[in-house]
């Protein structure tokens, strides 16, 4: 039966993308040069990102579906994203901006799973601390990003306690 959208194939996809930069950055010696190491990783966002867009009419970009076309994106979002953190790490040697995700780099599996106790807890209680306003907009993306920190907050505090999580 066909499905419209991809599900689990596009995440397996958007890991596949990942395999595909971490062999494009990470060439033995780096005999190509930094700069063409870059130029070729560009590309291939580029690419992804055409790819993605052409796929629109079939797939619409949608998380919630899992659609090829969000996959696509979403890849070439993440590149981007580790070339300006390599750039900024890596390259030009600025780390301590990033000690606040230290904790959760840590113990990364706590920092999954804390959301969602927290959202077992407020079913619970029937009570969420989200207003409607929040859901949506600017006032939603600052509301995830607030969360956030109040998640890595926790886990400073957790790890502090010596709580951790493990496979």
């Amino acid at each position: 039966m066909f499905r419209p959208y991809g599900g689990h194939a596009t995440h397996i996809g958007i890991a596949l993308c990942g395999v595909v930069l971490t062999l494009i950055m990470f060439e033995k010696q780096y005999k190509s040069g930094l700069a063409t190491l870059f130029r070729r990783s560009l590309a291939w966002a580029g690419f992804l990102f055409l790819v993605g867009f052409a796929l629109r009419p079939f797939f619409h970009i949608s998380k919630n579906g899992a659609t090829p076309s969000w996959g696509m994106c979403s890849s070439m979002f993440s590149i981007l994203a580790f070339l300006i953190i390599y750039w900024i790490i890596d390259i030009k040697n600025q780390v301590r901006w990033a000690k606040i995700f230290q904790p959760a780099g840590a113990n990364p599996l706590l920092t999954y799973i804390i959301p969602f106790i927290l959202w077992a807890l407020y079913d619970l209680f029937n009570f969420y601390p989200l207003p409607r306003e929040y859901k949506t907009g600017i006032l939603g993306l600052g509301y995830c990003i607030l969360y956030a920190f109040f998640v890595l907050w926790l886990v400073r505090i957790l790890n502090k306690m010596k709580v951790r999580l493990q496979l």
